[in-house]
């Protein structure tokens, strides 16, 4: 049976990681007909400061329209390069979209 092409994209915060400032690095996870591959984002934010359900920034101060502009940039590149790859029919894998992004 073959798998769906099944493509989705979350940001999350690595709570096991807390800076002593109290801030948790945000990640980027990306999966592709259920392979996945996950990112930093080189960003951090703190943990109150994060809604989990949306994956992104609370508040409307600057860091926090800061970082969900850069997610959504982030996001809207990583959907372009899907595209692209999906255009030129071939066979690709999570691993070749995060490769396109970095």
């Amino acid at each position: 049976m073959e798998k769906l092409n099944t493509f989705s994209i979350i940001f999350y915060l690595k709570k096991n990681r807390v800076s002593k400032s109290g801030e948790a690095p945000i990640y980027m996870r990306i999966t592709y007909r259920g392979k996945q591959v996950a990112l930093s984002l080189n960003r951090s934010i703190e943990i109150d400061a994060w809604n989990t359900d949306t994956g992104a920034a609370i508040g409307n101060g600057k860091k926090s329209r800061e970082i969900n502009h850069y997610l959504q940039s982030t996001l809207s590149v990583i959907y372009q390069h899907y595209k692209i790859l999906r255009e030129n029919d071939q066979s690709f894998t999570v691993h070749d979209i995060k490769d396109l992004f970095l």
